[in-house]
């Protein structure tokens, strides 16, 4: 009898520790999803920032057109 309750007290062991190991799959799930979407929000930021960038851009080559324009009026 005691050999019969050593096996399923290492079963139940066993059993834990898959338990644990599903808990640590879902922890896993979890922090993947959680990493994929901050990962859209820097992609998402990124192109922002780009966009920001390139009409910048356009704003200065306007300005120094129009700057390039009055000075050459002026003369």
């Amino acid at each position: 009898m005691a050999i019969k309750q050593k096996i399923k007290f290492k079963k139940s062991q066993e059993d834990i520790q898959i338990d644990n190991l599903k808990e640590q799959v879902e922890g896993y799930k979890v922090l993947i999803k959680l990493q994929k979407d901050q990962l859209w929000e820097l992609r998402k930021a990124s192109s922002e920032l780009e966009s920001a960038n390139n009409l910048l851009q356009g704003y200065q080559n306007v300005i120094q057109d129009l700057s390039n324009k009055l000075r050459r009026k002026e003369s």
